[in-house]
């Protein structure tokens, strides 16, 4: 055997390793994607166990919630300011899931939940009212915010607000 047997079998079996190596790199980008999609999903369930815990726990945040919905004007100062606390806690969870699936992070699945964050503004006049108190103030998504305007103008009169995929034809 000479040099130049040795030297091409050399180049055939690094060639070989290369594309192993590439394989493997592949493979683990595909697992650690997974891997990211299922701690953001599993933060997304957390967050919003935790916001729907927060009113589950508290019958005075329930109640605001509830007469907020209908109408900011119905809230005293106070109940207004919670009013606007916890609602912002749930639109920013909508900006984290929409940023995320903008990153091709999140799944459908996912992007439902700022779906139905669109849809509660569009169905709610106290959360338009919320929205439209943002108007040259909003510091997150501009797309994100223009849905929710549009969603609140065009509000929740036709049964396709009250589907379970309403809220996607702003997305």
């Amino acid at each position: 055997m000479n040099w130049e047997a040795v030297g091409a079998i050399g180049e055939v079996a690094g060639a070989l390793l290369v594309g192993a190596t590439l394989l493997y790199l592949a493979m683990q980008v595909g697992q650690s994607t997974r891997s990211n999609r299922a701690v953001l999903s599993w933060s997304l369930n957390q967050a919003l166990a935790d916001l729907n815990g927060r009113l589950s726990s508290d019958a005075g945040l329930a109640d605001i919630w509830l007469r907020g919905c209908d109408s900011m004007d119905a809230l005293d100062p106070i109940e207004r300011e919670r009013f606007t606390r916890y609602a912002m806690d749930r639109l920013n969870l909508a900006e984290y899931v929409h940023s995320s699936f903008a990153h091709e992070k999140a799944t459908d699945l996912h992007i439902d939940y700022v779906a139905w964050m669109v849809r509660s503004v569009a169905v709610s006049p106290g959360l338009q009212q919320l929205i439209e108190s943002f108007e040259g103030k909003w510091v997150g998504s501009p797309e994100l915010y223009e849905m929710y305007r549009r969603a609140s103008e065009r509000g929740g009169a036709g049964p396709e607000t009250r589907s379970p995929t309403a809220g996607r034809e702003f997305l």
